[in-house]
């Protein structure tokens, strides 16, 4: 059995990082949220990207949790910002030399990933004095950039896209939490911007925002590291899920679910706020009816420059892309995939008795006039 461990990243008295320490038995895991992961597509609209937040249950009648004026706390500095960390490890008990059994498979040497990594917000913390329980939310690492200002000062007209994206994510704030590093950012429409003045007095996730959309990019988080990209999928399949009746390797689709054809999210005519500039997909159109969006960068004044934002919106968003959930087991290979990752699904028609009662007619066995031709689960 598989067991997931909490651990927290208190700082000490002058704000510096102490090293992790497992809190799990303290951490009541039912009160742990889905931890998910996903890219900015919502429902009939398109964006940047998404913080991911839980909420977290500890025991504290021994006032570990308790803030830093209690001797047994263990945060010192303050609270709120202190990292945490969700791992996950295949079997559910650690194999300690001297104590694990050898022989017959009874100890495994498998390691323990990290699953999500976190920073705690001290701003709606709660305490329960007669269950003896603190509540804590947990922010995702990257929601350090609704934190921290943008560096104004550092941006200059005539940045490209990549360099400002650079520029406001290289501040200490950020690269205490988060590794930022220019071979990582690699946006998929980079020009020069015009006019930088309307990045004053915002947010680093606030100038994330328009940077990112304007140069049809997203940014995800790995291991800590920042990632810009274009929305294109990986080149080669990472890994392939097969579904019942595939005869091709493991079995491991539990569930498919939420099909969709994606015409949720078709955007095929695009146009500029207050100008005549548009980019279209006559094609798309014609199949799906006209799915407008308008849009605007105070940032660009240039027409090409405009034209060209709207012909790489069009062209990522104009065609049909289906959608579907897929619920797997946790496995180290399905652990590793990452965002944009490109997979495969070997998920073969799965047949049924065509009629109450009957049985599937096999090939040599059934009989003609007799046995009934099988039903089956289509739609994929």
């Amino acid at each position: 059995m598989s067991a997931f461990r909490v651990y927290i990243n208190p700082k000490d008295d002058a704000g510096a990082f102490t090293g992790y320490q497992e809190v799990t038995s303290d951490v009541d895991l039912s009160s742990l949220a889905s931890i998910t992961e996903k890219i900015d597509n919502d429902e009939y609209d398109v964006g940047t990207f998404k913080f991911n937040t839980l909420t977290m249950k500890l025991r504290n009648e021994d006032g570990n949790y308790s803030d830093v004026e209690n001797v047994e706390s263990i945060f010192r500095d303050r609270r709120g910002g202190s990292k945490v960390q969700f791992r996950w490890q295949v079997q559910g008990h650690q194999t300690i030399c001297g104590v694990a059994p050898c022989g017959m498979g009874r100890a495994k040497i498998t390691p323990e990933l990290t699953v999500y990594d976190g920073i705690l917000n001290d701003d709606a913390s709660k305490q329960d004095i007669d269950a003896q329980q603190i509540t804590f939310k947990v922010l995702s690492s990257n929601s350090v950039l609704d934190e921290v200002e943008t560096n104004f000062g550092s941006l200059s007209n005539g940045d490209l896209f990549s360099e400002a994206i650079l520029t406001v994510l290289s501040q200490t704030e950020v690269t205490n939490i988060l590794t930022v590093d220019v071979a990582n950012i690699n946006v998929g429409l980079d020009v020069l911007i015009d006019d930088v003045s309307d990045f004053e007095n915002t947010t680093v996730k606030e100038a994330l925002d328009d940077l990112l959309f304007g140069s049809n990019s997203v940014m995800y988080v790995i291991d800590n590291i920042i990632y810009i990209s274009s929305r294109d999928g990986g080149a080669t399949t990472q890994f392939t899920f097969r579904g019942q009746g595939s005869n091709a390797g493991i079995e491991d689709i539990i569930k498919l679910s939420g099909i969709s054809a994606g015409r949720n999210n078709v955007f095929n005519y695009w146009t500029w706020k207050d100008t005549t500039l548009n980019a279209t997909d006559s094609a798309s159109i014609t199949a799906n009816g006209v799915k407008k969006k308008a849009i605007s960068f105070s940032q660009i004044t240039n027409t090409t420059k405009r034209q060209s934002i709207l012909d790489a919106q069009r062209d990522e968003f104009s065609d049909l892309k289906q959608e579907f959930k897929l619920t797997t087991f946790l496995t180290y290979d399905t652990l590793a995939l990452r965002m944009l990752d490109r997979v495969a699904v070997d998920y073969p028609t799965v047949y049924g008795p065509g009629q109450p009662g009957a049985e599937i007619p096999l090939y040599g066995i059934a009989i003609y006039g007799e046995a009934t031709y099988p039903g089956g689960q289509f739609g994929l």
